[in-house]
């Protein structure tokens, strides 16, 4: 097998917003941390599409 060498970028300034999900079957956790470098609480949602507008909503905070 041919070995890949992937390159590494430093993209992450001041518009970046960075979230991390737990993925599981019914009940997901995510988190974010804001361009300023504010922080928010880990929330839950489910794994439906209220779940994810509800996700999506705390992104666009």
């Amino acid at each position: 097998m041919k070995d890949i060498q992937t390159r590494k970028y430093k993209i992450i300034n001041e518009k970046t917003l960075l979230t991390t999900i737990d993925v599981s079957k019914v009940k997901q956790r995510g988190y974010c941390r804001c361009p300023d470098g504010t922080e928010t609480k880990v929330f839950e949602y489910f794994n439906t599409g209220h779940g994810f507008n509800k996700f999506w909503g705390i992104l666009l905070r």
